[in-house]
């Protein structure tokens, strides 16, 4: 099999399949794909860098195409859930986005530099991109957070197959309190 690796960072992998979107005339609802992350380390000082490894393996029988590009220190494919201890969403604030005085969020610069590449996955192939998770969400307090990385829904077109939003299973990351 083969492996596009942008970064290789080792933990137990947590896995969650995609599936043909429904009404697309695809009479096989199996799984297309899976994504997995991983976490350098499971604990973090607050205000140090949370490096999460993402994984995406095409498990069907067919060419699926995905983004595999980047925006700054994140993969461009993929949204994150991010979760703390409370339950309450992280706020998507790193030090690249601003909060207008409306509470609006904004991303600063509103491009950054980087590469939007699709390329073709064949079958059994899986690719791993890193993600610096701190980049894009604001890790305020220690506590626990559950992260999952989703590969957003995508409509069908004439030369692509319509795939339902998919998530990975959650990974727990302790943030702890800096020493004084």
């Amino acid at each position: 099999m083969k492996t596009l690796i942008f970064a290789f960072v080792g933990a137990s992998l947590l896995t969650s399949p995609l599936l043909p979107a429904q009404g697309t005339g695809a009479a096989d609802n199996s799984p297309k794909c899976s994504v997995a992350i991983s976490a350098k380390k499971s604990e973090v000082t607050l205000g140090k860098a949370i490096v999460l490894t993402i994984k995406t393996t095409n498990i069907s029988d067919e060419t699926i195409e995905l983004s595999f590009g980047h925006r700054g220190d994140m993969p461009d494919a993929f949204q994150f859930e991010i979760l703390d201890e409370n339950g309450q969403p992280v706020k998507k604030n790193g030090h690249r986005f601003v909060t207008l005085p409306n509470g609006e969020v904004v991303e600063a610069p509103a491009t950054l530099a980087g590469s939007r590449r699709i390329g073709a996955m064949a079958p059994g192939e899986t690719w791993e991109l890193q993600a610096i998770i701190t980049e894009e969400y604001d890790f305020d307090h220690p506590g626990s957070y559950s992260i999952r990385a989703c590969l957003p829904a995508r409509n069908a077109t004439s030369t692509h197959a319509a795939f339902p939003r998919v998530c990975s299973d959650p990974a727990t990351i302790t943030v702890l309190a800096t020493k004084q």
